[in-house]
């Protein structure tokens, strides 16, 4: 009888370990009164906490109390993991004479976990290789077997849930040997039950902007949050690195800060970053194993640049690598950004040719009076910097005026001077707007394609007058005058001789 009690409690201990969990029950439904010995016995609980990569957490699988699982894939021991143990021998002895079976009164007590958080005895957090050990635990008291209830009640940020409560009737049985101080069973030590309850990493990274804006003027910033969460296998490398479109420049300043938590990491301690050629950074954790299940939140803001392209939305990518994992990117991407621009030309207006050197401003919708700076392609780029810049922009050849790195908005162009032997409009001042298509995610319209023509008309031809070519002109005049009145003279006298 025994050794058959034996048998259907070991099978009983094998219950598969749920998503994070587990449970052992006692056997025998009927065994209500422990012997005088397991009264005075304890046992160690040791539960070993394993953190699975992402959608890899396996399904159930049997436990018997002494040796890790073969789960199948891989797994890492996870620390930072808080579990409180709750004594609920009332109620699950409540259940059992209520006619549930030992199974019943388990599961009852787990799904329902949170009316039997009374009384604690113990909280232990995972250390060391992920272990939270209590130590003491009694098997019995003078009238009914202990039951208790293990709950996870706090966890790292980095894992998707809590572990699914375990819930332990005493006593649990290897074969038919209890585990207990003292006790072995095939030269195995029983004196410790060994749980492992699971956990699932969260999405590795996930990037977004800090706000819905899509347009930016060249010289703004662009505020971004990049989340990590550390995975199991970053024990020794764990790299964080920006690569953003050309015309996007990452600003490690004040405002680039790494956090965990409450805790902020110390630059060049915790971490360091480098830029890259490519305006973004790298960011390397000094001591990624210490950071496993965590998660970090790196908050940094980009500046858009001369460099940006018009019309192009600009992709600003994160990716990680880990010791086995290499260019995990986001499962969403982050949103595109963009700059625009305008394009005029200015044109005599008979001839339509091109008139070179016109002088222009550019004010936005604030009336503030804009700076720029002619780029390589003949772009007046709006400037980034006060080195260098100028608010008078000139048209260029064939009488081209490209105003680039503005944001959505509207602005004036302003004719200031024009060139010799034309005259300036009546109105000077000429309103455009950029603007975006209309789902927010297109290209800038009415800048390349469709130029804005601004013409002017030359001055009419008039005699000169204070010139010294008017004298020979005027003494001709005098002398045939002069001339003809002395010829007209004689013939009067000759008349009347």
């Amino acid at each position: 009888m025994k050794k058959l009690m034996g048998a259907i409690l070991t099978a009983l201990v094998a219950i598969p370990l749920l998503l994070g969990g587990g449970s052992f029950v006692r056997g025998d439904d009927s065994v209500t009164a422990p012997d005088p010995k397991s009264t005075e016995q304890t046992v160690t609980i040791d539960l070993h906490k394993l953190l699975f990569e992402q959608g890899k957490t396996p399904d159930q699988l049997e436990n018997n109390g002494l040796e890790k699982p073969n789960f199948g894939v891989s797994s890492t021991a996870l620390n930072g993991a808080e579990f409180t143990m709750y004594d609920v021998s009332t109620e699950y002895n409540r259940l059992l004479s209520e006619g549930k079976t030992a199974k019943e009164a388990v599961e009852a007590i787990q799904s329902g976990y949170t009316n039997f958080q009374t009384t604690a005895l113990g909280t232990q957090t995972t250390a060391g290789e992920g272990v939270a050990s209590f130590e003491g635990v009694k098997l019995a008291d003078g009238t009914n077997f202990k039951a208790y209830l293990f709950v996870e009640t706090k966890v790292p940020s980095g894992v998707t849930e809590k572990a699914i409560p375990l819930v332990i009737a005493m006593p649990v049985y290897n074969g038919d040997v209890a585990f207990m101080e003292g006790n072995s069973s095939n030269g195995k030590d029983l004196s410790t039950i060994n749980l492992y309850p699971k956990n699932e990493e969260k999405e590795l990274v996930t990037k977004k902007k800090d706000d819905t804006t899509l347009s930016y003027s060249v010289g703004e910033t662009i505020g971004y949050t990049v989340t990590v969460n550390v995975p199991g296998d970053a024990q020794s490398l764990f790299q964080v690195t920006d690569t953003p479109s050309t015309g996007l420049q990452t600003l490690v300043d004040d405002n680039f800060t790494v956090k965990d938590g409450d805790k902020t990491l110390v630059k060049d301690t915790d971490y360091t970053v480098t830029l890259n050629a490519s305006g973004g950074y790298t960011l390397t954790l000094s001591n990624p194993k210490e950071y496993v299940g965590k998660e970090l939140v790196i908050k940094y803001n980009m500046m858009v640049t001369s460099a940006a392209p018009i019309d192009q939305g600009m992709v600003n990518k994160v990716s990680v690598d880990t010791d086995t994992k290499k260019g995990n990117e986001p499962d969403t991407p982050t949103p595109e950004v963009f700059t625009g621009g305008y394009n005029f030309i200015k044109q005599d207006a008979n001839s339509k040719a091109g008139l070179a050197g016109v002088k222009f401003e550019v004010k936005d919708e604030s009336d503030n009076l804009l700076s720029f700076k002619l780029n390589a392609s003949n772009e007046w780029v709006l400037s980034d910097t006060t080195d260098g810049a100028t608010t008078t922009i000139k048209s260029q050849a064939d009488g081209k005026l490209s105003v680039t790195g503005l944001k959505t908005g509207n602005y004036t162009l302003i004719e200031t001077a024009t060139v010799d032997g034309y005259v300036l409009p009546d109105n000077p001042e000429t309103a455009f707007s950029v603007v975006t298509n209309e789902d927010g995610h297109g290209t800038y319209t009415s800048t390349k394609e469709n130029e804005t023509k601004i013409l002017n008309v030359k001055k009419g031809v008039l005699p000169s007058t204070g010139g010294t070519g008017i004298y020979a002109f005027l003494a001709i005049g005098a002398a045939l005058m002069i001339g003809a009145i002395i010829w007209y003279k004689k013939s009067h006298d000759t008349a009347n001789v």
